[in-house]
Order: structure tokens, then C-alpha cells, then sequence
């Protein structure tokens, strides 16, 4: 059972969350940690409110970098803990960018650095695809056509007017 959440301004920690962090994002759990706790909150009433499990706010907490989503999830899920703890969200993730900006790259990227080809070449291919399968059906149906006796023979053979 989850009780309601009431946010009240812990300056100071809030304060030391948003700006006290170190140049590579050190102490940012510590800090989380000490804002719930100093509100009375646990690590269930935050997955409650955040739709996270308990493991992954733990995982934030303790500065587990490398178990949490990489990129934008990871950057939404600060600033939305953040929100639920009174802190500045867009503060803590530009202090913490040096140390989740070594997890990694967004899905787009990571998808494009495995050599799998962006939407646009697959469009190109795709076109083709579809350009010869036209043409094909065409052909397909001008024999048929010629072959039911539904076209007329001087049509061929290339006398006419």
C-alpha cells in the first residue's frame, strides 16, 4: 500500500542533489538517497508513483549506471525521480550528464552502429521492390491478354492505320 506523497522543499538537499554533484556525477545516488529519506519516503512509494521497479531505483541510488536504460530513458527516469523527490530535474541530469553520457548511445545509434541500414535506404529498396513487382504483374497480365485473344492481332505485329 502506497500513502499519498507530500513534496515539501528540502532546500538544502535539494540544493546539494542539483548542484553539489561532483564534475563526473559522484554522490548523486548518495543525495537521492538522503532526499527520500529525509522525506520519509521509500524506495516502494517512489516505484509506486515512477512505474519503475523497486531494482532499477536501487540501481539509480547506488549509481549502478551500467543496469539502468541507456540515453533519453535514462535521462527521463532523473528528471522524473527528480520531480517526485522536489528537485530540479533538468539541473541533475545536466550535473550528471558526464557520467551517464559514458553509457552509451540512444537506440538510434546503437541500431545504426550494428550495420543495420537507416529507414531511407531501406525506402530506396523498398521502391525497386515494388517498381518490378508492377512491372511484373504488366507483363503478366499483356500475355494473358494476348493469350485469351482479348488484344487485337495487328496490335503486334505492328501494322495499323
Amino acid at each position: 500500500m502506497t500513502r499519498s506523497v507530500e513534496r515539501t522543499d528540502d532546500v538544502p538537499l535539494s540544493r546539494q542533489l542539483a548542484t553539489g554533484l561532483s564534475d563526473n556525477g559522484q554522490g548523486a545516488g548518495a543525495a537521492f538517497r538522503a532526499l527520500r529519506e529525509s522525506k520519509g519516503l521509500t524506495l516502494e512509494d517512489a516505484s509506486a508513483y515512477m512505474k519503475h521497479p523497486v531494482s532499477r531505483i536501487q540501481a539509480l541510488e547506488d549509481e549502478r549506471w551500467d543496469v539502468l536504460p541507456k540515453g533519453t530513458a535514462l535521462r527521463g527516469m532523473i528528471r522524473n525521480y527528480a520531480r517526485f523527490l522536489g528537485a530540479d530535474g533538468q539541473a541533475l541530469v545536466q550535473a550528471l550528464e558526464p557520467a551517464i553520457g559514458k553509457t552509451g548511445a540512444g537506440l538510434g545509434e546503437s541500431v545504426l552502429a550494428k550495420g543495420v541500414p537507416d529507414i531511407r535506404e531501406r525506402a530506396q529498396v523498398g521502391n525497386w521492390v515494388w517498381l518490378f513487382t508492377l512491372l511484373l504483374v504488366c507483363a503478366a497480365v499483356l500475355v494473358y491478354a494476348s493469350w485469351q485473344g482479348w488484344l487485337p492481332a495487328d496490335w503486334w505485329s505492328g501494322e495499323g492505320n
